[in-house]
């Protein structure tokens, strides 16, 4: 029997407490159909290991080098691991098969075996019809070049070693592959690790009908959208529940394109989790074009404890780089429709992001956040700095076109934080300035980011912005261009501002990991937008900082309104945010002699009398100490974490 591998380590998800990893759902997959789908794999084969975390590189070849075929399953979180870790194994066996799938193998460079001279076979898009037939030509005359779909490293050619087998065909019928979960492929890893909380991919549908250039998922997979059988997709995720998944990630490009079928595997999420109080959190990408059906879906998650934002993902609201990356948006009106139905349903609402793309310039770059604000987002702005994907469009013809300057950096993807060896961290290039933005403009860029994500969406001085702009006496661009004036004359804030400042310029000079640690939590440089919020938490300042915005409004609006007025306001304004000191406090209900959500919301007379209250949601009662808080805190950003539910209590 030929003994095979897969390998597809991941790091850790979420807070250390949680010690929480993927299952390997692709190397599950991949194995799954060729066993049962090949009686040659059958007879000749046996599994010997599903790799799923970063384990000592030395140790692990040592444990793979008498297996006569190893896989890796290759991204962005993975890719300086895995070749190591390949190149390692053909030392210790050089007649080991190694194949690479994935989205990361640059499969694009001629002389990728040059530069890898380790791999064997490099396969271009899907895996599981090309992996089958790789294993059973192994054990017979292994002539690979009759499969459709791979690169060959033919180490007996004179000059070029590489063998290109043409495009495979499209896998069309998904039923075909068998789940990993539900054949009990798992069953072992998961009993030989009860310490660790799992999390899981599930995916229901395969394919992207877009073709942004600075995305892979459409050049891996560009086409019609091809759909996993309902009947597995739900057996799935009542299996997640049996055996306690904590975290479930739908990997489709685009949750709720299909109505019907969606809004039933949401309904089936909440029943399960109802049942077993598992999956504790959730993960997805929403439909790129959001109609009211996905709201009803996002509302049906929302309603069952499961808190999912409604995720809109413009990336920029420039006309110019929506043309250059092949992106098109709703018109503003659309997407201030889509904002108002989830602030009138209460549902939280996300919208991403991306620094550094073609024909953005820092003007265009703030007007983004200004021109959100007006559409009616004030709670969910996600950054993501550009990253220039090995096979996406944007890194393979657009770099010089846009003037593209990179730098490869650590500490862009989430969890390795996590990573205490740097011997083999990931790097992700990166975009740190372009023919628009020069690399002193980006820093910029990102220091606002970090400023807006402070006041504005993390709900410190969000609702005064508003209430100003409702009342005609304030733009969102002149109120925070005064603010931040303001703001800088103060000795404590000049100094997180400087601190920011000097960790994004090392970024971007080597993209060497910088920590921002705020306590024991780890930030990692991509998120530090997030910093200023955990670090008020920490540092117990947030009196410091409410005392300075309430000298800035009094100073700068004081003669506009009653003073009772801009008293109330502030009031409401501190209330939104949840401090930790007050958690033993629980929920606040506050009685005011003005409406201000109603007003600023649903046009209600501002002198009407109204009661609020504002929830603490999963933080009441909370008593898992501030650390637990802060980290909650961070890896629940995503979901505007550390802000009050507000309701109106009726008289």
């Amino acid at each position: 029997m030929f003994k095979v591998s897969l390998v597809s380590p991941n790091y850790m998800v979420g807070p250390v407490s949680q010690n929480s990893y993927y299952l390997p759902y692709g190397p599950g997959v991949l194995w799954n159909y060729a066993h049962h789908n090949s009686e040659i794999v059958q007879k000749n084969y046996e599994l010997d290991q599903l790799v799923w975390r970063r384990e000592d590189i030395e140790v692990l070849a040592q444990q793979l080098k008498d297996n006569s075929v190893v896989g890796f399953s290759t991204y962005i979180w993975n890719d300086k691991y895995n070749n190591a870790l390949a190149k390692r194994l053909k030392e210790l066996n050089p007649h080991c098969l190694i194949i690479f799938g994935g989205p990361q193998p640059p499969v694009n460079k001629k002389n990728i075996f040059q530069v890898y001279p380790y791999i064997d076979i490099c396969v271009k898009t899907e895996g599981e019809y090309v992996f089958k037939q790789i294993l059973e030509q192994y054990c017979t005359d292994k002539d690979y070049e009759n499969i459709k779909g791979i690169l060959i490293n033919d180490r007996n050619r004179l000059t070029n070693n590489l063998v290109d087998t043409g495009e495979s065909v499209r896998i069309n019928d998904l039923c075909t592959l068998p789940s990993p979960y539900l054949s009990g492929l798992f069953d072992k890893i998961i009993a030989d690790n009860p310490d660790v909380n799992w999390s899981m991919v599930l995916e229901t549908t395969r394919g992207c009908p877009y073709a942004c250039t600075f995305c892979d998922w459409g050049g891996l997979t560009y086409s019609k959208v091809k759909k996993f059988d309902m009947e597995r997709c739900l057996a799935e995720i009542e299996w997640c529940g049996q055996i306690g998944v904590d975290y479930l990630f739908i990997a489709d490009a685009n949750f709720g394109m299909f109505y019907d079928r969606d809004i039933v595997l949401a309904q089936k999420i909440i029943e399960v989790k109802k049942k077993y109080n598992k999956p504790g959190a959730m993960l997805l990408t929403w439909a790129k074009n959001q109609k009211e059906d996905v709201i009803k879906i996002a509302e049906v998650l929302n309603q069952g404890g499961m808190r999912q934002p409604l995720n809109v993902s413009v990336q920029s609201l420039n006309d110019k780089t929506l043309e250059s990356i092949k992106r098109s948006n709703f018109e503003i009106n659309k997407l201030s429709e889509i904002f108002q139905m989830c602030e009138e349903r209460s549902l939280p609402m996300f919208t991403e992001l991306i620094l550094g793309l073609p024909d953005e310039t820092l003007d265009t770059w703030k007007q983004n956040f200004y021109n959100l604000y007006e559409a009616g987002n004030h709670e969910g702005i996600g950054v993501y700095q550009c990253a220039l994907l090995e096979n996406a469009e944007m890194n393979l013809e657009q770099v010089d076109q846009y003037g593209l300057e990179r730098v490869a950096v650590q500490d862009y993807i989430l969890g390795s934080e996590h990573d205490k060896d740097l011997t083999y961290a990931e790097t992700v290039d990166v975009v740190s300035a372009t023919k628009d933005m020069s690399r002193s403009d980006m820093v910029e860029a990102q220091i606002f980011t970090w400023y807006q994500s402070t006041f504005h969406i993390k709900g410190l001085t969000n609702y005064i912005a508003r209430f100003l702009r409702k009342s005609g006496h304030e733009t969102y661009e002149n109120f925070y261009q005064t603010f931040w004036e303001f703001l800088n004359k103060d000795e404590w804030f000049s100094a997180q501002v400087q601190e920011i400042k000097i960790i994004y310029n090392q970024w971007f000079d080597n993209g060497k990991r910088i920590h921002n640690n705020v306590g024991d939590v780890a930030i990692n440089a991509m998120n530090l937008g997030m910093s200023m919020t955990i670090k008020l938490h920490h540092d117990d300042k947030f009196d410091h900082m409410n005392d300075l915005i309430r000298e800035f409004v009094n100073l700068n609006y004081g003669d506009l309104f009653e003073q009772d007025l801009i008293d109330e306001l502030l009031d409401f304004q501190i209330n939104n945010t949840i401090q930790y000191r007050n958690i033993d406090a629980g929920p606040i209900i506050t009685n005011f002699n003005y409406d201000f959500l109603g007003h600023i919301i649903h046009n209600h007379d501002i002198k009407n009398k109204s009661k609020y209250k504002f929830g603490f949601g999963p933080y009441e009662n909370f008593q898992s100490g501030r650390l637990n808080f802060l980290e909650h805190l961070w890896y629940s950003k995503r979901g505007n974490a550390g802000t009050a539910a507000i309701t109106k209590i009726e008289s």
